[in-house]
């Protein structure tokens, strides 16, 4: 797997489970990036089988820092 799509399926997962915190808790929007980036890394640990082969593959190695890379990443280019 590329370096390049490794990075786009770790975006797809962090938006598809930021969508998730957010419909959970609509307060998560406004919460520091940080905190979401720890709430999505739970979801992650506690929630892996939710998630394709491929995407736990990847996700099991995402690190809160990689979280937050992700998000500031998406946000700055919005």
């Amino acid at each position: 797997m590329s370096q390049e799509h490794n990075s786009h399926k770790r975006h797809e997962i962090v938006e598809k489970l930021l969508s998730k915190l957010t419909q959970d808790d609509p307060q998560m929007y406004y919460a520091s990036t940080a905190v979401v980036a720890r709430a999505i890394h739970n979801m992650i640990k506690e929630h892996e089988a939710q998630l394709h082969t491929e995407d736990q593959i990847i996700a099991k190695h995402m690190t809160i820092a990689d979280i937050e890379q992700t998000l500031s990443y998406h946000h700055d280019n919005q």
